[in-house]
């Protein structure tokens, strides 16, 4: 079967090529190949999912299968951001089948080989123990979509965000675990056990995702984003940073009092492990389900992390970094950046507004119910 150029491009820009991309400010900008992870999981937790890769996995043939009849490649286009455009991402996405696989159990214990993993780890994970919030990624959803690769506007935006953080950080081992409902539940009761029943009971996936995050960075640490995120650029947090999150659109407080502070929109969020500010948040979250607590019409999660961030004091808290969701709209905001073309609320992002840096696509199009296709 003959390859061709096209192969490349579209390869490495959809990470299954040893030299891969991540998007910045329009332009492509190369980065290393990606390596096995090594890390583990607690021990309580054995059917967490992470993403792994090898160079069998990253040289695919220029041809993939379709049905019955096979498909080539085609390059890639990309938008003025440098973000792939979306009427070419069911296409594209595709074709990520076979770069990337999953594991589905987590070694309990260290690996033989941890010497000489050691011996061998990149610049960013020799420093890796000098930052307080650790180099982890989150994921969760009710079905592990590392191994579905299921729905596949999803799986590529994991693909993505992954290839994004682990290039920043310069850490090609950083571990990315995908939580399923089982998962969740495991970490929730080794957590806070009272809220198990309520996780169990609970039928809006949104707010099962609320309590498993937070459980999830109170037990281990590290950065967790939404399924539907997507990245524009990675964030870095300096080393010192033991907290960070978004706050949500403003325009979101217009039945509110002018003075109250806006509620977290925790699509992102990072955190060192045992942090007080995600204690108070399980705590607010049981108040919430024993009807101790009230939040009034606001979401479960943005409004308990809220309160339990600014319940808890500055100095406990250490350092934090609070980004911002803003509306792109018709504004002269990040004018180089698309504005993304699908009904509901699709034209936020999170930015910095010190730095005036744009992270995160509050929503990709077509991946869920509040940013849906045209």
């Amino acid at each position: 079967m003959q390859r061709d150029s096209r192969l490349v491009a579209t390869a490495t820009l959809l990470l299954g090529g040893n030299i891969g991309f991540w998007l910045r400010g329009g332009a492509f900008v190369p980065i290393g190949s990606f390596c096995p992870c090594e890390e583990v999981f607690p021990r309580n937790v054995s059917t967490a999912s992470r993403i792994a890769f090898d160079d069998q996995n990253l040289r695919r043939p220029n041809r993939v299968a379709s049905g019955s009849a096979d498909v080539a490649l085609a390059p890639s286009h990309s938008s003025k951001s440098g973000v792939i455009s979306s009427d070419r991402r069911s296409e594209e996405t595709q074709n990520l089948d076979g770069i990337a696989r999953s594991t589905s159990r987590f070694k309990s214990h260290s690996s033989s080989s941890d010497q000489s993993q050691i011996e061998t780890r990149s610049e960013g994970e020799r420093i890796r123990s000098t930052c307080k919030i650790p180099h982890n990624i989150f994921y969760t959803y009710k079905d592990d979509i590392l191994k579905t690769k299921a729905p596949p506007l999803i799986y590529w935006n994991l693909m993505n965000t992954t290839h994004a953080y682990r290039t920043l950080w310069d850490e090609p081992n950083a571990t990315v675990y995908m939580l399923t409902d089982e998962d969740c539940r495991v970490l929730v009761n080794g957590t806070e056990p009272r809220l198990v029943a309520h996780f169990d009971a609970e039928q809006k996936g949104m707010y099962k995702a609320d309590i498993c995050r937070v459980a999830a960075l109170f037990e281990k640490g590290g950065y967790y984003f939404d399924i539907d995120m997507k990245v524009i650029q990675p964030i870095h947090l300096d080393a010192d940073v033991s907290f960070s999150t978004v706050q949500e659109y403003v325009g979101s407080r217009k039945k509110k009092p002018a003075n109250e502070t806006a509620n977290f929109f925790q699509s992102f969020l990072a955190s060192e492990p045992r942090s007080e500010i995600l204690r108070r948040a399980l705590d607010y979250m049981l108040g919430h389900y024993n009807g101790t607590r009230s939040i009034g019409a606001d979401y479960v999660g943005t409004r308990t992390l809220k309160d339990a961030f600014y319940d808890t004091s500055p100095e406990v808290r250490g350092r934090t970094k609070l980004l911002e969701e803003v509306r792109l709209g018709k504004s002269d905001l990040y004018p180089s950046l698309e504005r993304p073309k699908g009904r509901g609320l699709c034209d936020f992002v999170v930015h910095d507004p010190e730095e005036k840096e744009a992270y995160f696509y509050s929503r990709g199009v077509g991946m869920g119910k509040f940013c849906r296709l045209e």
